[in-house]
């Protein structure tokens, strides 16, 4: 049976301390048609804006009940679950958790976990990764239980767009947070080019600031600038396990019989490797060029 909105809840404060008259709270009457987990989430988010902490179970449970609860849902919250022991005593005894999990048990219907699976299966990066981020986060916290860290973090990544997927793995996050930032990071600095004041990169002096206040460290970016496909590349690090850039089609530092850091500099400073100054390549280097009809002493 239903009961109205208005009834009270014994031993319930018909005010509950707090911002909680100034936010927009979200309702649940226990109808077929509303998703109980969607509604708890929302719910958290609202609870968090009024100042409400999530280890205050008490006022988490009043918030809610006095808020949000209509109809079939609280005469069920105060007949089935509060019973007889009273308000009080059931707030002082009883979590957070342990009230969301009966909550889910109660209204949450073996039909609408089908669905928010489905949704959470089709799931993929088509917009902005904030949109997408905020997207996964609210279906994900529909199927509270359903996944362990690890799948998730599996899932999150394998769900971004190629791009950005390769940047967050090469990163190996271990956790979501970590993985979500990455993704966020590699967003901002891929974001077309914006006034100073609010994006700015700068390759050379390994700079990334962007008006969020992420930064990308040296490696990062180096390997940003790699994925985007931009001809000029990031310095390398001083911890790189490769002591010099790789190119295709140089010949090798024994032909030059100069030292590894001599021929590390050359390359860096895009000088001649026979001469070692700049201004021309190796092949047109005039210590390369003999007079024609010269020979070798020795050979004479």
């Amino acid at each position: 049976p239903s009961a109205p909105s208005t009834m009270s809840v014994p031993g319930m404060p018909t005010h509950a301390p707090g911002r909680i008259s100034s936010v927009t709270w979200p309702t649940f009457a226990g109808k077929l048609e509303e998703d109980a987990r969607a509604f708890l989430f929302d719910f958290e988010i609202a609870a968090s804006n009024s100042g409400i902490m999530f280890t205050d179970a008490p006022r988490l449970i009043s918030a809610l009940v006095g808020q949000c609860l209509k109809d079939a849902a609280r005469t069920w919250f105060t007949c089935t679950v509060v019973g007889t022991s009273g308000f009080a005593a059931y707030l002082a005894s009883t979590s957070w958790n342990a009230f969301r999990s009966v909550f889910e048990a109660r209204w949450m219907t073996s039909l609408q976990m089908e669905h928010v699976r489905f949704q959470f299966d089709a799931l993929r990066q088509t917009g902005s990764v904030s949109a997408f981020v905020d997207e996964f986060n609210k279906t994900s916290a529909r199927l509270v239980g359903a996944y362990s860290t690890e799948q998730l973090i599996h899932l999150f990544i394998s769900k971004l767009a190629p791009e950005v997927q390769q940047f967050v793995r090469a990163h190996a996050p271990y956790s979501l947070e970590t993985a979500i930032r990455l993704a966020l990071q590699f967003a901002a600095a891929a974001t077309p080019t914006m006034p100073k004041s609010t994006h700015a990169i700068s390759i050379n002096s390994v700079d990334a600031q962007t008006s969020n206040q992420m930064t990308l460290s040296e490696e990062q970016v180096a390997q940003l600038f790699a994925f985007l496909g931009h001809a000029k590349p990031a310095p390398w690090s001083k911890g790189s396990s490769s002591s010099s850039p790789r190119r295709s089609g140089l010949p090798p530092r024994h032909l030059f019989k100069i030292s590894q850091e001599e021929y590390d500099r050359r390359l860096r400073d895009n000088a001649c490797l026979t001469c070692g100054k700049p201004g021309h390549q190796s092949r047109q280097c005039q210590l390369r060029q003999k007079p024609a009809g010269s020979q070798n002493p020795q050979s004479a």
